[in-house]
């Protein structure tokens, strides 16, 4: 009973603190995701230490990803998605592979080896969708050009997640074994065919049959089994967990129930994607941020002016708009969670101290 008592008493501080200062900064006309971050900064460690960044807290905030991701593929179908080829691989490949390239020259101009600039360059490469995603949701930006190209590359970059794991223990000083990547390559693959064609198939027949039995909870059950079931078979094919519910989403995109399936889900994702946010504040380090105020600002404004540019000249190649290209850019031109996962495994193989 004692832990229970706590993971209520760590809820119920989250939301409050998460409420109060989203009040504020909405009154300021500021995002409420700054305040969630904020929330987490308070309550973490460095500061009152009322929350820590556990298991429990963790899920949750995987769980807010997932279903915001579900939530955005609900509204790409296949079709939309095929349309949108343009920003997924042009400007998806293009902004990566530039944007780790020019970090990769940067690195070894400061004195890193080729494999940990290469490292560096994937870190860098890296947005984060849920950032992005839910302040193009809050504006209600989507489906806008400068919203579609950012979520193109959004796809892609996660797209990219899986080779980028694999490449890390190869470059580390023990190497590893170049045939598994491959054959994680070709299993991912297969699963996003796969998905793809349920979703033509399949999902229509379904959810028919399930909506004719007019119960609410039965259907949301029905949304929710086809987001864990297709997110877990991405994530046993070695793809990321986001991206299997972004299919998940376009599955159904593909039906005429769409609309309903997002309408039972906001609810859960607007709780869980709040717990996300704020365990990503929790993440940040005071005493450090205090002890090198002047390096942590440089690398962060020197990342973000690198990713800005790389993305505006891609956008003005392909031929988008000034302003799309421009918005997306300034989008893009953050670091992601996703990120801080490369960093650990770069730590691990001896890539980076």
């Amino acid at each position: 009973m004692h832990g229970e008592l706590e993971i209520v008493a760590r809820m119920g501080f989250i939301f409050a603190a998460a409420v109060v200062l989203a009040l504020v900064l909405s009154r300021l006309r500021l995002p409420p995701v700054l305040g969630y971050l904020l929330a987490g900064l308070v309550l973490g460690p460095d500061a009152l230490g009322l929350v820590e960044r556990d298991a429990s807290v963790e899920v949750m905030a995987e769980i807010g990803v997932t279903l915001l991701l579900f939530t955005i593929g609900l509204e790409f179908s296949t079709g939309e998605l095929l349309r949108s080829w343009r920003a997924v691989l042009l400007a998806g490949s293009m902004q990566v592979v530039l944007t780790t390239g020019v970090v990769f020259v940067a690195a070894l101009i400061f004195g890193r080896s080729p494999e940990s600039a290469l490292a560096w360059g994937f870190m860098i490469a890296l947005s984060s969708t849920a950032v992005i995603l839910r302040l193009l949701d809050a504006r209600g930006v989507t489906r806008a050009p400068h919203g579609r190209l950012a979520i193109g590359v959004l796809i892609f970059q996660d797209l990219c997640i899986v080779p980028m794991m694999l490449a890390l223990p190869l470059l580390g000083p023990s190497g590893g074994d170049a045939g598994s990547l491959g054959g994680v390559l070709l299993r991912a693959v297969g699963v996003v065919v796969l998905t793809l064609l349920l979703g033509r198939w399949v999902a229509p027949w379904a959810f028919t049959l399930v909506a004719r039995n007019k119960d609410r909870e039965i259907f949301l059950l029905a949304v929710l089994a086809v987001a864990s079931l297709v997110a877990m078979a991405t994530a046993v094919a070695g793809l990321s967990l986001a991206l299997g519910a972004f299919l998940a989403g376009m599955v159904l995109a593909d039906t005429r129930y769409s609309h309903q399936a997002l309408a039972e889900v906001l609810p859960l994702r607007t709780v869980t994607m709040c717990i996300f946010f704020v365990s990503i504040g929790m993440l940040v380090d005071l005493q450090l941020l205090m002890t090198h105020p002047v390096l942590v600002f440089a690398f962060v404004t020197v990342a973000i002016v690198i990713k800005a540019q790389v993305t505006f000249g891609v956008g003005l190649l392909l031929r988008f708009p000034v302003q799309v290209a421009a918005t997306a850019a300034l989008a893009l031109a953050q670091v992601g969670e996703f990120s801080l996962v490369l960093a650990q495994e770069s730590v691990r193989v001896g890539l980076i101290d």
